[in-house]
């Protein structure tokens, strides 16, 4: 878990946590070391609607589903397995959305994460 202290570029919008080398759970029978997630932190004081955004690492682009309402001060979790977060961090709080992306791979030596509004503009990055 790799928590990430950095300000906002453009918006209210912050990668605040990284999970991408999870440790080992057990799911329905099996052993998974695999589910990673990036969770977004939305500070402002109004829920918003963040359909058609873009999560991006090194080698991928993600668009965002529409509509896709994070609440006032809530979380966005993108992540490779919703089974495996709940399993680890159930019940999902009120103030949390939750996204698949079951393509997700987050790069265990480190890279660059974006997230950028539906126009493309870079709101928020971390290496």
């Amino acid at each position: 878990l790799y928590l990430v202290d950095n300000t906002p570029i453009n918006t209210g919008f912050v990668i605040n946590e990284i999970m991408y080398n999870s440790s080992n759970i057990w799911i329905h029978g099996a052993i998974t070391d695999t589910y990673e997630y990036v969770e977004i932190f939305n500070t402002y004081d109004t829920p918003m609607d963040v359909g058609y955004w873009r999560f991006e690492d090194d080698g991928n682009k993600y668009r965002m589903p529409a509509p896709l309402i994070i609440p006032s001060n809530g979380y966005l979790v993108l992540t490779d397995s919703s089974q495996a977060v709940h399993s680890v961090y159930w019940p999902l709080p009120a103030d949390a959305v939750m996204v698949e992306i079951p393509e997700l791979g987050l790069r265990n030596s480190g890279e660059t994460l974006r997230w950028q509004n539906a126009n493309g503009q870079k709101v928020d990055e971390v290496t």
